[in-house]
């Protein structure tokens, strides 16, 4: 009695000392919420729309719907229906019910990212029979602090866009976590609202197909198809379907005029399009003109886009490829594993090496995923951030998962990461602190075009590549 007692006092103060930062820290976001509400910049076209809808309009894709041609509306009615509550209340109170919202999502981003790094290195020192590491608890906080001032800028931005891929992304971040925890139902639901609102994550689901989730991958199609007919029950069958098909017209084919007049795109499609066109900033018809032009070509737009189309198909495919190969490496190395193993000389039965409850393929039927997942998710996450049609600089909050994975093994071992990671890392988080607060606004406009965030995440993802070539070539104790 006596020792269990004195094992559970040392916690108790760091348990309230931590609940009481927990406090403090969702009061301050609280009270910054009358900050950022003032200046929002998405969800006023979001209210917008909202309201033209409770009015009756059914155009949801009019340039008059929402703000005006560019600050139109462009996600699947879904959305819009969804929120109807939320357009009936008044502007003030609504904008600061979506800012608390926001601030939901951001936690959610960060315990996540948290429990996927405590799930990988609890996994790594099981398979490896390690004991496990004295302070633990406090690398991880460490890692998680230096991830979020790497990823603030974001995150700042998003909440004051009061932009919903904030909130898409955390729900992805969740769903990623509870399938590569060998869930189906609770990520398929997740994966499925996504992809409704966004659907470039729809680009997961190959990976899942890699892994021959297919239970997930057909419910996720299933609940995706249904979600959008949902809508049904308030336009109509006929209209529904017509405001999808104009939605995918809108949205997804005529690009053209968004691309020049919406935020700089930082996708591969972004970089090419400045890089090997001339983009006359002086067509923006918001009047905010003053972007300097970066190409060095000077081909038509046409061409670009489908070189653009064949170099992401080609970037998906050896990235999956790569995932693929990794994980082919993994699997041999349990199989020579599982051969090393003493033969028990009573009934001659070979013992698995294999840890209790992991699959071939890396997954988990219980709560005991591969560490390899967590790479595996992380590259992924870079690609799809690369080869998304558009990816505006607030997209980049979903990098919180790929640079804490680096940023943990830097800071837990970093005697084992090459060299050239570890200070790629350290260039990556010291760049994202350092270039925000660099003066002028003809300064910020030039990283932009130049597409620093887009470079920054191809270094992540090589990064992230090296690492998982050297974890493959490793051969366990």
């Amino acid at each position: 009695m006596t020792d269990s007692s004195s094992t559970r006092s040392p916690k108790t103060p760091h348990t309230s000392q931590r609940l009481l930062i927990f406090a403090a820290l969702i009061a301050v976001l609280a009270g910054l919420g009358f900050v950022f509400t003032r200046r929002l910049i998405d969800f006023p076209v979001y209210y917008a729309a909202g309201r033209s809808l409770i009015g009756g309009r059914t155009d949801l894709y009019a340039p008059d719907f929402a703000l005006g041609p560019t600050m139109d509306y462009r996600y699947p009615p879904l959305f819009l229906v969804l929120l109807i509550p939320l357009w009936h209340l008044a502007y003030k109170l609504a904008s600061y019910i979506w800012y608390l919202l926001s601030v939901i999502a951001v936690v959610i981003c960060c315990w996540a990212t948290a429990r996927a790094l405590s799930t990988g290195r609890k996994t790594a020192d099981s398979d490896s029979g390690a004991a496990p590491v004295p302070g633990l608890d406090r690398t991880l906080t460490l890692t998680l602090g230096v991830t979020l001032i790497g990823v603030a800028e974001y995150y700042v931005m998003a909440l004051h866009y009061g932009n919903a891929q904030l909130i898409v992304t955390a729900l992805l971040l969740l769903a990623l976590l509870l399938a590569i925890h060998g869930r189906n139902l609770a990520p398929a639901a997740l994966l499925a609202f996504v992809i409704s609102i966004k659907i470039t994550p729809a680009l997961f689901l190959a990976y899942f197909a890699l892994n021959r989730r297919w239970k997930l991958v057909i419910t996720t199609t299933v609940l995706v198809a249904t979600l959008n007919v949902a809508p049904a029950l308030y336009f109509g069958f006929t209209t529904n379907a017509r405001l999808l098909e104009t939605w995918y017209r809108h949205v997804l084919v005529e690009q053209e005029f968004h691309e020049v007049n919406g935020p700089i795109n930082l996708s591969l499609k972004g970089q090419l399009v400045r890089s090997l066109t001339r983009v006359d900033y002086r067509q923006r018809v918001d009047g905010d003109t003053n972007y300097p032009g970066v190409n060095f070509a000077d081909y038509s737009y046409q061409e670009i886009n489908r070189l653009w189309l064949a170099l992401d198909l080609v970037v998906l495919v050896v990235g999956l490829l790569a995932i693929s190969w990794f994980k082919a490496g993994s699997r041999r190395t349990l199989i020579k594993a599982t051969v090393a193993q003493p033969v028990s000389p009573i009934n001659k039965v070979q013992e698995p090496a294999v840890t209790p409850g992991s699959t071939a393929n890396g997954f988990a039927k219980s709560d005991s995923p591969s560490p390899g997942c967590i790479y595996e998710v992380a590259i992924m996450m870079c690609l799809f951030l690369l080869v998304e049609p558009l990816t505006s600089k607030i997209y980049f909050v979903a990098l919180i998962w790929p640079l804490a994975v680096l940023l943990d093994l830097v800071i837990r071992a970093p005697q084992k990461v090459p060299q050239p990671v570890r200070w790629g890392v350290v260039g990556v988080v010291v760049t994202n602190v350092v270039l925000p607060l660099l003066p002028g606004r003809s300064v910020q406009r030039l990283l932009l075009v130049l597409g620093v965030d887009f470079y920054l995440t191809c270094l992540i993802l090589a990064m992230l590549l090296r690492v998982s070539l050297a974890r493959r070539r490793a051969t366990p104790h």
